[in-house]
């Protein structure tokens, strides 16, 4: 099954859509999910992330509080993600990413998007999930994906915010 809109695509052997109340919140795809962004309008291509499992959530739009957007997307399992990114001070194609893992998380934010940081993650495969370097490691991302939401959480709480994630 699919599921189509013009900002996005999901697809997956089997797909859970949730929407209390007729907003949309989640879309879980089980086997080989797959979620795309708009279709480039030059080359009709999309960004896209897929895993063997794949949660998409999403919240009312802080412009447009009728309209779902997208918050955060996560892929586990033989995971990939490939996107364009056009930097407008440099003529020429835009730059490609891919990235593969066991686990891709993306974290969406109302302004503009930046590169916050930039790991090498340096684990044998396959990993051990109980080992402490793996925990470590895990640790390291999160911490890192905490430090570039903690000005929007420290605005939206009044104050200090504790980290979700350790």
């Amino acid at each position: 099954p699919r599921a189509i809109n013009p900002e996005r695509e999901i697809r997956a052997d089997s797909l859970a859509i949730d929407t209390p109340g007729r907003r949309l919140t989640s879309a879980r795809m089980y086997g080989r999910g797959w979620v795309g962004a708009k279709p480039d309008s030059a080359t009709g291509e999309r960004d896209w992330l897929e895993g063997d499992t794949v949660l998409a959530t999403f919240a009312p739009s802080d412009s447009t509080p009728t309209k779902d957007v997208l918050r955060s997307v996560e892929a586990r399992g033989r995971a990939r993600s490939y996107y364009r990114v056009v930097d407008a001070t440099r003529p020429g194609p835009p730059s490609i990413s891919y990235v593969r893992g066991d686990l891709i998380v993306v974290v969406m934010r109302p302004r503009p998007g930046r590169v916050h940081e930039t790991m090498t993650i340096a684990l044998p495969r396959p990993r051990n999930k109980l080992a402490a370097e793996y925990d470590i490691t895990r640790r390291n991302v999160l911490r890192a994906i905490d430090r570039s939401l903690a000005e929007d959480r420290v605005a939206a709480a009044g104050g200090g915010a504790v980290s979700p994630w350790v």
